[in-house]
């Protein structure tokens, strides 16, 4: 995709498997454990970036953190992308979560009240006798169980817009279950990747989210015969502006190309 980002490389360094003092990394002073897992380092204690968690977790996860007694835990939790890199916006709009004494705390308990989107994320966890661990995670969608319904609604696939829009509800909800239906029988590499996310690795499916979890369409779509134009925004922060282009097959109208 033909994407230009604003990003500035979010963590310093960080370390994730545990390891003696003498071997700690300034970057990751105390271990971060989330949900079942344990963070760990991606390289070697000078050389790794930040901590990551390998697997998905849930909006509401407990964060336990390898201290002893309890204290006063500040952290601030960022959008990024898969690597750890975030705009000026994401930044700009960290979520805070606080504990006045403890040793643990859980994601949905940001000070705005409002639960983490699915997607990729990165945060700052400080105590101040020790310093700050840097984590970089995931958070999953609620996607649904084999027998239930689709969290996404019917696609409406009598307008262009609609087929377009139901890829941005997929990567806001979660639910990719939809997605490898939406395409024409010839589409381009674009438009293949958003098909293949259903059956994508968490890499793809992380890129997905980052990419289009902000877009929407913009104006009214342009139609000629069996050819549609719709415009759209998309990217990290939902500014890049794109024209997706859709075909009508079988009197339904079909992702083709952008």
């Amino acid at each position: 995709m033909r994407i230009c980002l604003l990003s500035c490389l979010f963590l310093l360094l960080c370390s994730g498997e545990p390891c003696a003092a003498a071997e700690r990394s300034p970057i990751y002073p105390f271990d971060v454990t989330t949900g079942d897992e344990a963070a760990s380092l991606e390289g070697s204690v000078h050389t790794a970036i930040f901590a990551r968690l390998k697997n998905p977790v849930t909006k509401d996860a407990v964060v336990k953190l390898g201290i002893k007694e309890p204290t006063m835990i500040i952290t601030n939790v960022f959008r990024s992308d898969a690597k750890g890199v975030m705009t000026q916006k994401d930044q700009a709009n960290a979520k805070i979560i606080m504990v006045q004494s403890g040793t643990e705390f859980s994601l949905d308990k940001a000070m705005d009240g409002k639960p983490l989107e699915p997607g990729t994320y990165a945060m700052n966890i400080v105590v101040r006798e020790l310093g700050t661990s840097r984590v970089l995670f995931e958070v999953k969608g609620d996607a649904t169980s084999p027998g239930t319904t689709s969290t996404n609604p019917k696609v409406d696939s009598s307008d262009p817009a609609a087929i377009l829009q139901a890829v941005f509800d997929a990567a806001r909800s979660g639910d990719h279950s939809q997605l490898a239906t939406l395409g024409s029988s010839g589409p381009d590499g674009d438009v293949q990747m958003i098909l293949g996310v259903p059956k994508g690795d968490e890499k793809i499916k992380t890129m997905f989210v980052t990419f289009f979890g902000k877009g929407k369409v913009v104006g009214t779509p342009r139609i000629q015969g069996d050819k549609a134009e719709v415009d759209f925004l998309f990217g990290p922060d939902g500014k890049k502006p794109e024209t997706m282009n859709l075909i009508k097959e079988g009197g339904q109208w079909r992702l083709h190309s952008f």
